[in-house]
């Protein structure tokens, strides 16, 4: 469901464009999360990549995932998604939640997962949560749900996540304003089209990544575009500045080896040219940066450049 609905959101938000920017906002997000994804779609639209995307799509007719999101949420995701936000407070599903912020028409939500088994309704403050078990999920996989006026759609899978992102929603929780999540997001670019942080300490899931990862506590990154480049910015914060320096001096040999790859490949190479990586204190701060120009004449020639050089689609 996740990815079904960030593909169709990402692309379809690009070639129709949306009217309403919905920025990350720490206010509205719960304070003991752990990991956050943030996908703004209306800061896609105006950019010049946002732009190029839009047309390849629209040559090319695809639906990325939408007729599949439109048959399970009753809402056409073509014109309808604006933006989506996914956070938890664990690696357990039940715990995640995922906030869809669009226009919808509940009425057509509330027929479709009222069909399914098990489906219940239970009041909360103002609100009506919807319950059900989706059969076609696995072993039936238990849903809940509830809408914000026609705007927001919020979807977990368990009612307490529900409600306590109704409760941060609604200003009961302060949010991650102030956190030190809150904070390490606060210094990313404003007009980023996605955002991200975890506590990579608290996630069993983090402690399995490659060694950098491991030794970082918690993590923050976005990508934007800016100054005509696109840009990643990430940054992991190390248990201490010995350990930061350690990272640091790991990711700069990375990119010394890229860049003298540049025959086999040059793509990557140029990144590598173009990337920085700082220190302060114990977090490592790492800059990647390639041109929106360049990444559109790939777009354009239906062609991207991977680890080990240029594919040109067949």
């Amino acid at each position: 469901m996740r990815t079904v609905g960030l593909s169709c959101g990402l692309a379809l938000a690009l070639a129709l464009g949306v009217a309403t920017a919905e920025p990350y906002s720490p206010k509205k997000i719960a304070s003991d999360t752990e990991w956050l994804l943030h996908v703004d779609f209306e800061a896609m639209t105006k950019s010049d990549l946002g732009k190029a995307v839009a047309a390849k799509i629209a040559e090319k007719g695809d639906d990325v995932g939408c007729d599949e999101l439109q048959k399970r949420f009753k809402f056409d995701a073509k014109k309808d998604l604006r933006s989506a936000t996914l956070y938890g407070n664990s690696d357990k599903n039940e715990e995640g939640v995922m906030i869809l912020r669009g226009k919808f028409e509940p009425e057509e939500f509330i027929g479709m997962v009222s069909g399914l088994d098990d489906y219940a309704t239970q009041a909360y403050e103002d609100y009506v949560v919807h319950s059900w078990t989706d059969a076609k999920e696995g072993d039936g996989v238990p849903g809940f749900g509830t809408f914000i006026g026609q705007k927001v759609l919020v979807l977990a899978k368990s009612r307490a996540a529900v409600t306590h992102a109704l409760d941060t929603l609604d200003g009961v929780d302060k949010g991650l304003a102030g956190t030190e999540m809150g904070d390490r997001l606060a210094d990313m670019p404003k007009k980023s089209f996605m955002v991200g942080a975890a506590n990579m300490k608290n996630l069993d899931a983090a402690k399995a990544n490659a060694q950098m990862i491991r030794n970082a506590e918690s993590a923050a990154f976005s990508l934007a575009e800016v100054k005509g480049d696109m840009q990643f910015q990430l940054g992991l914060e190390a248990p201490n500045e010995q350990v930061a320096a350690q990272m640091r001096a790991m990711m700069m040999g990375m990119l010394a080896f890229a860049s003298l790859n540049e025959q086999q490949a040059p793509e990557l190479a140029l990144l590598a040219l173009a990337s920085d990586v700082t220190v302060k204190g114990s977090v490592v701060n790492i800059l990647l940066r390639y041109p929106v120009g360049d990444i559109i004449d790939m777009i354009e020639k239906d062609s991207f450049t991977a680890l080990g050089g240029h594919h040109k689609a067949k």
